[in-house]
């Protein structure tokens, strides 16, 4: 048989992630359609909701000697406690553990962005950025993948402003006329449209990606993370938040929760 390039690996391996996600989404609305709404729960649980006390799994602090974190090993979930992680805390986790496990993939990450930048992308999408999603563009400014061959985790990469931009803008290009609801999707919390210009998308695989929903329904939160394109019978968000979205990954990052292929590339363990 001829071997399998790299390149042709991560593309299944993306594909299968995008299949386990949609299942995962699917159960979610089977659930829903069967026991009805729950007032009580405005999101679903995430692990980002919870946070991880900066210590070494073997319980030494970040500033021991002798504290350097083992290659493959990381904070424990059994630290974890229950109030949402912060943003910079998030980072400080994953640029260790990118650092420690995948180099070439910590070299990608570029500089902070320029306040005048992080302006220009709030005008050009015509809403205020909220404070955490502006927190971690002045940590990173996305990654500097042109070949999309280093993503940070799931084939996915971190957009950077201009990124952003750009994306921004061929979506209002492709989908323009295309604001009618799509007749098939129950609203709720997000918009059963192509496109919002709201709808601000943050990372990249192939055309889709996670967004900051800047433009939700009343029901629906602003600064919502969705996924693109959005689907289901009544599209919900993945994530109440950027800092919920990050901390998830950060906490998977952490205990260790993914697997590295081909030596950049990273796949992060997912429930069934």
């Amino acid at each position: 048989a001829l071997p399998i390039s790299p390149r042709l690996r991560r593309l299944r391996r993306s594909s299968a992630a995008r299949r386990r996600s949609r299942d995962s989404r699917k159960k979610k609305w089977s659930r829903r359609l069967l026991s009805g709404p729950d007032p009580e729960r405005a999101f679903p649980a995430h692990a980002g909701e919870a946070r991880c006390r900066r210590g070494r799994v073997d319980g030494t602090p970040l500033s021991a000697p002798g504290g350097e974190m083992r290659r493959g090993a990381g904070w424990s979930h059994a630290m974890c406690e229950s109030r949402p992680m912060d943003v910079d805390a998030a980072w400080d986790i994953v640029e260790q553990v990118l650092s420690d496990r995948v180099p070439t993939v910590a070299a990608t990450l570029r500089g902070p962005a320029a306040s005048e930048d992080i302006e220009r992308l709030s005008a050009r999408v015509g809403r205020d950025l909220p404070a955490d999603f502006v927190a971690s563009l002045r940590r990173h400014d996305g990654q500097d993948n042109p070949t999309r061959l280093l993503d940070l985790f799931d084939h996915f990469t971190l957009l950077g402003v201009e990124d952003m931009i750009a994306t921004s803008d061929m979506r209002a290009e492709v989908f323009v006329g295309e604001e009618a609801p799509i007749d098939w999707m129950v609203p709720d919390k997000v918009r059963t449209v192509m496109n919002r210009r709201g709808w601000l998308q943050f990372t990249d695989a192939e055309g889709r990606g996670y967004a900051l929903d800047l433009d939700p329904l009343p029901a629906g939160r602003a600064g919502q993370v969705i996924y693109l394109p959005i689907d289901g019978l009544t599209p919900e968000p993945d994530y109440p938040s950027f800092t919920a979205w990050f901390s998830e990954i950060a906490e998977k990052f952490a205990a260790g929760a993914f697997s590295v292929e081909d030596g950049d590339s990273i796949w992060l363990d997912h429930d069934d």
